[in-house]
């Protein structure tokens, strides 16, 4: 299982029969299977009567504004990245829906799971390719998307990466999960590096998926096909998305982070000096995220506590 698969859901998932799929989409279901998987909206993979392939419902039961802007989203990197179809959406059904084709693949984490170096390599260049793809996406400024994927929430002095991770810091709920020593190595840490900020944001703004991760993507024959899960999407620096996809790198073997690099570069990415630091040091914003929510577990504090102490180890 993929460690923040581990970590439970956020949100129950929603039990849906057939009938009650039928009535949500308006068309007859008669098979209906939940995926395993994901921590704030319900997926099903479904057959509707009369369709050849099978399908998948969404349901957006954690932002119900995202229903209209993945589709948007979707719609923007058809043809570079590869993505389900849309085939209708119900932003303001109670809850919003959406449905999309079934892309046949793995998970990728499962994928990985055993693979040899060689096809560890090829599978993950293919998700680098994907997303330098993502990347060439620009925007005229950096912040959070409406509806119709205007930049309607710009990233002001707030979202700084020092001002943002020292506020993050005064946390109660952070303090208590990992204690006032690494908290504090962790300040001097943020301090240290905040003449780096300009770094941080090299390449932007671009669409940044921000949930690139390899259990939000599905491979087949060594190759992705199908980027998922657009919720958290935004328009950012592209060290956001390095930095989710090599999180958990020191797990596999090296040619995970060479094919990746490998196919970021040749797919037309590119990379700022130092930027595994770099990478590192914005995967905080993420880290100390998961640490400061109320309903953070032992288990998210027992797995995220190794990633900064090795941050920490490496870049203090």
């Amino acid at each position: 299982m993929a460690v923040e698969q581990g970590w439970g859901r956020y949100r129950d998932l929603v039990a849906l029969s057939p009938d009650e799929a039928s009535a949500l989409i308006g068309e007859t279901v008669v098979e209906v299977q939940a995926f395993n998987g994901g921590r704030r909206n319900s997926n099903y993979r479904v057959v509707v009567q009369g369709q050849a392939e099978p399908l998948v419902l969404r349901l957006h039961t954690a932002d119900p504004r995202a229903c209209l802007r993945e589709q948007k989203l979707l719609e923007l990197v058809k043809g570079s990245v590869p993505v389900p179809r849309i085939f209708r959406t119900a932003p303001l059904a109670e809850p919003p829906w959406s449905l999309m084709s079934f892309v046949e693949g793995e998970r990728m984490d499962l994928a990985l799971t055993g693979a040899s170096a060689a096809a560890t390599r090829r599978i993950t260049r293919s998700a680098g390719v994907a997303l330098a793809r993502i990347h060439q996406i620009k925007f005229s400024s950096a912040g959070f998307f409406d509806e119709q994927l205007q930049v309607g929430e710009p990233l002001g002095a707030d979202y700084r990466w020092h001002t943002m991770l020292q506020r993050m810091l005064d946390q109660n709920e952070i303090r208590e999960n990992i204690g006032a020593e690494l908290s504090q190595r962790l300040r001097r840490l943020v301090d240290d590096n905040e003449g780096m900020e300009e770094e941080m944001s090299d390449g932007g703004p671009c669409l940044s998926h921000s949930d690139y991760k390899p259990w939000n993507m599905l491979v087949a024959e060594e190759e992705v096909t199908a980027v998922l899960d657009w919720e958290f999407a935004f328009a950012g620096a592209p060290l956001n998305d390095i930095g989710n996809f090599l999180r958990y790198g020191a797990r596999y073997v090296p040619e995970y982070e060479a094919g990746f690099v490998e196919g970021y570069l040749e797919a037309g990415g590119a990379l700022p000096n130092d930027w595994r630091r770099l990478a590192r040091l914005v995967d905080l914003i993420n880290l100390f995220d998961f640490l400061g929510r109320h309903d953070a577990t032992g288990t998210i504090v027992r797995d995220v506590r190794p990633l900064l102490e090795a941050t920490l180890s490496e870049y203090a």
